[in-house]
């Protein structure tokens, strides 16, 4: 066939395939190896005349240190000269030449490696025998008279085939849980011929634990990760039809979680509002924080104060003996790995009792003077945690005046009176705390008035004589106390009584007493007590003795 361009259709076995125009004399075949018959179909252009060639492929497969026979039909035997086998693979060598009366292989008559078979030896039927198989012996054999002669069609592929490389597992073996993981399983076919080989399809096994995981035989083995998986270790073999590769080695999955499930210890103990009850001034810890991760998370320890976070007193997740402070509210335990956070926190409930503070009128003062009908406003102020209780009391007998809880007390009397002079008493309590106290004495000046609360006798009987006197005690009220000299006493006769001044259970409260005589019966009648010369004590009030004819001595006080 003369022509520069060809119509070419190639049948593999039974499969015919497209029509191919072809601008060459020569056509490949890929993938001849797999079938077991090529068959060539030419057609000229403008022609409808099929050229048919078809090329049978033998191939025989044997395995590494067997023995094996080859053999193929040569289409004549040289009647003069010599017919030549030969092995192409890596390069093209002459292994023995016949001829009709014996066999040369190379200068020698015998071979360790090739023998010959056939008998006689002129005969078309080519047969001989190679000895302990090695991937070197692969490859294709012909012959023929020639080196070009072996390309002529025919001839034998042989086969050698090797157990696939020990295989070995790739993939990314650190996966985070919940994610799929690729493990493939890695090995190369060993067999030669190297094209054979391309066209070698590797089946696979896996096992889990040393145990065949009967459903996987691809080279990818696909996961589905959890925390379990940590526990498994896996292998994989690569097969050739009957040729199993040593087992790789074991691969074990890493699987990344957390932070989860955060533990503080001791777990504190929280109160009814999940916060931990302290008291200022203590010291809390050591506490250890651990998180559930892989690989170990990053533990740190954070302050909240009322300035916001900060680094806490930490070494290695455990957060060393704290000081208290009011002002710290929150420990928390950090647990970091990536991108991944987890926090826990321990609320605090810090607890504290501050020195009460007592301000009158505004002011911080333990001892004050003001002046009767004056205005008095006491408060009493201490800071705590729970809130305290303040009292306000008065007075030895600490009588009660007023109580509540929270910060402040407020206690204010619009008028001050001479009877609100008295030692005052703040006092802050809360459980488990010492009491906090303050007082302050407070002294009301008042002017000097008769007592209407205070036991006052108003008739006296007498008799009269030289030596005779009458005992009066007047109550009366002043701050601060008056002087004995100012009192004076008014009667029928003129009398020096004699006057003292006592004072009571309270600094503003006092009784005069007087000794008024009663010489003789011109001493009877109304006597009138005067305080620097006024006859009065406050609202105009006089004292007045009187004596009637029964000899009655009546002392009386007109208001």
């Amino acid at each position: 066939m003369n022509s520069s361009m060809y119509s070419v259709s190639i049948s593999k076995d039974t499969i015919p395939g497209p029509w191919t125009r072809v601008y060459d004399t020569q056509y490949t075949v890929r993938d001849a190896l797999l079938y077991d018959n090529i068959s060539i179909n030419v057609r000229l252009p403008e022609s409808n005349v099929d050229s048919i060639f078809t090329f049978k492929v033998s191939k025989v497969k044997t395995q590494i240190g067997e023995t094996v026979n080859l053999s193929w039909t040569a289409l004549f035997f040289p009647l003069a000269g010599q017919y030549f086998a030969y092995h192409t693979y890596r390069e093209n060598r002459t292994i023995f030449s016949v001829r009709s009366n014996g066999v040369r292989y190379g200068i020698y008559n015998q071979s360790t490696k090739y023998t010959y078979l056939t008998r006689p030896f002129n005969s078309t039927n080519i047969m001989f025998e190679i000895k302990d198989i090695t991937l070197d012996d692969a490859g294709y054999y012909n012959g023929g008279t020639g080196a070009g002669a072996a390309w002529s069609g025919g001839g034998v592929v042989l086969i050698v085939k090797g157990k696939p490389s020990k295989p070995k597992i790739t993939g990314d073996l650190n996966v985070d849980v919940d994610k799929y993981i690729n493990l493939t399983c890695c090995s190369r076919p060993t067999s030669a011929p190297d094209y054979y080989t391309k066209l070698v399809t590797l089946s696979y096994t896996w096992f889990v634990n040393e145990t065949k995981m009967g459903r996987e035989t691809k080279d990818t083995l696909i996961l589905y990760v959890t925390r379990d998986l940590k526990y498994n270790r896996y292998s994989c073999t690569a097969t050739e039809e009957d040729m199993e590769s040593d087992r790789s080695d074991l691969v074990q999955i890493n699987p990344l979680y957390g932070p989860d499930r955060i533990i503080i210890i001791p777990a504190p103990k929280l109160n009814i509002n999940d916060k931990l009850t302290v008291r200022e001034g203590e010291t809390i810890g050591p506490f250890v924080c651990t998180a559930d991760c892989n690989p170990l998370c990053n533990i740190t320890w954070r302050v909240k104060t009322s300035d916001g976070f900060s680094d806490a007193r930490s070494e290695m997740g455990t957060l060393l003996q704290q000081a208290l402070q009011r002002n710290i509210k929150y420990f928390r335990c950090q647990a970091n790995r990536g991108f991944n956070t987890l926090k826990q926190g321990i609320p605090l409930d810090v607890q504290y009792l501050d020195d009460i503070l007592l301000y009158f009128n505004g002011e911080i003062k333990s001892n004050i003077e003001l002046n009767e009908n004056a205005p008095l406003r006491i408060l009493c102020r201490v800071d705590g945690n729970p809130a305290p209780t303040i009292r306000l009391s008065r007075g030895q007998a600490d009588t009660e005046l007023d109580e509540r809880q929270g910060v402040w007390l407020n206690y204010t009397i619009d008028t001050a009176r001479c009877t609100d002079t008295d030692t005052y008493r703040c006092r802050g309590t809360s459980t488990g705390f010492i009491n906090t106290d303050t007082v302050i004495n407070i002294n009301v000046l008042c002017n000097t008035r008769f007592d209407k609360a205070g036991r006052f006798k108003s008739s006296y009987g007498s008799k009269s004589g030289m030596d005779t006197t009458i005992n009066v005690a007047v109550p009366i009220i002043a701050n601060p106390p008056p002087q004995s000299s100012d009192f004076k006493w008014d009667g029928p006769k003129p009398v020096s009584a004699r006057t003292t001044l006592s004072t009571g259970d309270v600094s503003y409260k006092h009784v005069i007493e007087n000794f008024i005589p009663v010489k003789d019966h011109t001493y009877f009648g109304n006597y009138t007590l005067s305080y620097k010369g006024q006859q009065s004590l406050e609202s105009q009030s006089t004292l007045k003795v009187t004596l009637n004819k029964s000899a009655c001595f009546e002392l009386t006080r007109n208001l």
